[in-house]
């Protein structure tokens, strides 16, 4: 089974490929906790299929990933939903910071994606634990249901 895992730091997507639970891993840096929101066509830009709309000053999720699942990606320019369709699994590792609700609210229209998702929830930040720390903590994913879609979607 092909599994992807999307989490909320750098620094925690290092720790999670050195400690191989998944096929692929995908960091998502951006930070909404302080500032303005980006309004929800930039938003929804950023994650979209790139097409020929996206200019190269236009920032896309893939751009600064690399790997062999994120070359083919770009490749055929998919977007974050598109992306998560060719894994059988997909999970959310999240740090304990409530800054990535946002990527739960985006996915939340894919249910072809959500049927899939689940959710691991840390206590500490995943970037800080080496990768054999983490294969110690005994993570549980929590499959995503409908009222965590509508939770993240009102957030």
């Amino acid at each position: 089974m092909k599994r992807l895992i999307l989490t909320s730091s750098d620094s925690g997507a290092g720790a999670l490929k050195r400690a191989g639970f998944a096929d692929c891993v995908i960091p998502f840096g951006l930070r909404f906790v302080w500032g303005q929101l980006p309004s929800p066509v930039k938003l929804e830009r950023l994650l979209s299929a790139r097409s020929a709309g996206h200019g190269a000053s236009v920032h896309h999720w893939l751009d600064n990933l690399t790997g062999k699942y994120v070359d083919e990606a770009r490749t055929h320019g998919l977007g974050l939903a598109e992306f998560c369709e060719r894994f059988e699994a997909v999970e959310l590792w999240i740090d304990p910071e409530p800054n990535s609700l946002w990527l739960l609210g985006h996915l939340r229209r894919h249910s072809n994606v959500t049927s899939r998702l689940a959710l691991v929830q840390m206590d500490t930040a995943i970037g800080e634990h080496l990768p054999m720390e983490l294969s110690g903590l005994g993570h549980t994913a929590i499959p995503i249901r409908n009222e965590h879609l509508e939770t993240a979607g009102t957030a």
